[in-house]
């Protein structure tokens, strides 16, 4: 069975994905292929050019509302999305994408948090961020590294490297800070709980309803901070957790994108 999973290649996370599909048997493409039994559409607004509606797994990945009527599936991460999709008269998932093969590894020797994103507009909170940084540097010393894209304008806070983060970079750091405005958890999060990592975060809804142990939440900049502090000042690997697994979810859709075809 031909299953094409497809979007545009504009780096980052989508096209990771793309490379994953094609290890666990899908055909991958820029654009939908002719011919082939159902399809995966990875980015929700590319949806329309599927040759089979009917037989398409529509990815979200963002909490956007969709057009999707006509779709045989629509695949969501997070629970806070459905609201988006209440009148879809069709099926719906939900499962996290989760994080990749991660090891957790030793603490590095110099403190250090780690910011992993690219920023869209300001709502992935590099500002809120940096105000944290500077406000709990007033009474502790610590690195900062910074990994992903457009963080030219915090760049002064530590070191930045222009790139996607890796399984090794989680290695790197002592925790993560995470400041963006949704309500989703990132892939770094769920990265970084796998790597045993704390995981500084603005709020946000956790499956299951409670975060898990590493995780501590702050609603300001203030907050986060103090947070921050106390990270660097008792550096602790947490029990590693990882309920969920990105191959796992990989496999999942190609399975949900056979089932369109009986």
């Amino acid at each position: 069975m031909k299953i094409n999973a497809y979007c545009e290649s504009k780096g980052w996370l989508f096209d990771d994905l793309k490379r994953e599909f094609a290890d666990s048997g899908a055909v991958v493409s820029d654009s939908p292929l002719s011919g082939a039994d159902a399809y995966i559409c990875i980015r929700s607004g590319e949806f329309r050019k599927s040759p089979k509606p009917e037989r398409t797994v529509v990815q979200v990945h963002d909490m956007r509302r969709y057009r999707v009527e006509g779709a045989g599936c629509v695949s969501l991460v997070h629970p806070a999305q459905r609201k988006h999709f209440a009148g879809f008269g069709g099926k719906i998932t939900m499962q996290p994408i989760g994080s990749r093969s991660i090891e957790a590894g030793q603490l590095p020797n110099t403190a250090t948090i780690g910011f992993f994103c690219r920023e869209v507009g300001g709502l992935k909170g590099s500002s809120l961020f940096a105000e944290a940084v500077r406000l709990a540097r007033a009474e502790a010393k610590f690195d900062v590294l910074l990994i992903g894209w457009e963080l030219d304008t915090i760049q002064h806070l530590g070191r930045y490297e222009r790139k996607a983060a890796g399984p090794a970079d989680y290695r790197r750091i002592t925790a993560l800070a995470t400041c963006s405005v949704s309500p989703m958890i990132p892939l770094s999060a769920y990265e970084a709980c796998a790597a045993g990592r704390m995981v500084v975060t603005t709020p946000r809804v956790w499956p299951g309803g409670s975060p898990w142990a590493m995780v501590r939440t702050a609603a300001d900049a203030t907050g986060l901070a103090a947070v921050l502090r106390t990270a660097v000042a008792t550096p602790q690997l947490f029990p590693p957790e990882k309920p969920f697994c990105r191959r796992r979810w990989i496999l999942e859709q190609i399975e949900e994108a056979k089932n369109l075809c009986v």
